[in-house]
């Protein structure tokens, strides 16, 4: 009996110690999931926190490169160097003045401002009033060229190398002695125009640049362009009517009045040409006209 109640008691002890493991099992899965869904809470949170943190820090970095950004260009616009275009890429021409006249009878004026070069000048130009008071106005073929192929045959005449003339059967361009010593002549203190039943080689030809050199350039024609006969719209007119070139000189002149103030007298427009029948019909025109090259021709 006694052993029997021995027994029961260590039993009883033994459940005991096996109701409190299990106790302590169950608080310590219970404390194990509270620390879980504590840290989850703790992480979630800081989470949270970090983001309301970082998306104003990004806001404020992007504003301060675009400030940074601006600065920069500004100041690289304000540092950049002038740089000027080459010669050949010039939009409008340089300027330079108008050289005084000193012929006999010239009316000497201030010197004005006029633009020169191998570019079309753009915009409105500015009338320039008297800076001379006579015109020479001139045909081009065989007048200031020569025969193509003959220069030595034709004492003088000069062959511009490399410049094609595509009038009659065509060739290299021949200078005549006209056209070389126009300068020393009295026409060098007159304006100066063309007026060619030819079209001297055509738009944008190393021709039409050789004879606009030969004349003085814009100074002396105080146009760049070339014109049709029909309506005048420039000093350098090809394609007059042979017989019938007092009436584009006329043009001409009406052009040199409404569009560059020029106001010239009749008797002080002179006219050249190598063909006789383009120089009767200027009589009575007011007009002098004049043939050369007759016997070179």
């Amino acid at each position: 009996a006694a052993a029997a109640a021995a027994a029961a008691a260590i039993m009883h002890d033994h459940r005991n110690s096996l109701a409190s493991m299990a106790s302590m099992g169950s608080v310590a899965s219970l404390d194990s999931r509270d620390r879980s869904s504590l840290m989850g809470r703790t992480h979630s949170t800081q989470n949270v926190n970090s983001g309301s943190v970082w998306l104003p820090a990004t806001v404020a970095g992007i504003v301060v490169l675009a400030i940074v950004s601006v600065i920069l260009i500004i100041y690289a616009r304000l540092t950049a160097p002038n740089v000027q275009p080459s010669r050949g890429d010039q939009v409008n021409p340089p300027f330079t003045s108008v050289p005084s006249p000193s012929g006999p009878g010239a009316t000497q004026v201030t010197n004005m401002v006029v633009p020169t070069g191998g570019q079309p000048a753009t915009g409105s130009f500015t009338p320039v009033g008297g800076t001379y008071d006579c015109l020479c106005v001139f045909d081009i073929d065989r007048t200031l060229t020569g025969k193509q192929g003959a220069a030595t045959a034709c004492f003088g005449n000069q062959e511009q190398i490399g410049t094609q003339d595509t009038a009659y059967s065509g060739g290299t361009m021949v200078l005549s002695t006209l056209s070389q010593s126009l300068q020393s002549t009295f026409c060098g203190s007159c304006y100066r125009a063309i007026v060619t039943a030819g079209v001297a080689s055509g738009e944008g030809s190393a021709e039409r640049s050789a004879i606009l050199n030969v004349l003085g350039g814009y100074p002396a024609t105080l146009s760049y362009t070339w014109s049709a006969a029909i309506p005048v719209t420039s000093s350098l007119v090809f394609g007059a009517m042979d017989g019938r070139k007092q009436e584009t000189v006329r043009d001409v002149v009406n052009w040199f009045r409404s569009q560059r103030g020029v106001d010239l007298m009749d008797n002080k427009v002179h006219f050249f040409d190598d063909r006789d029948g383009n120089i009767s019909p200027f009589a009575g025109t007011g007009f002098n006209a004049k043939q050369v090259s007759c016997a070179s021709r």
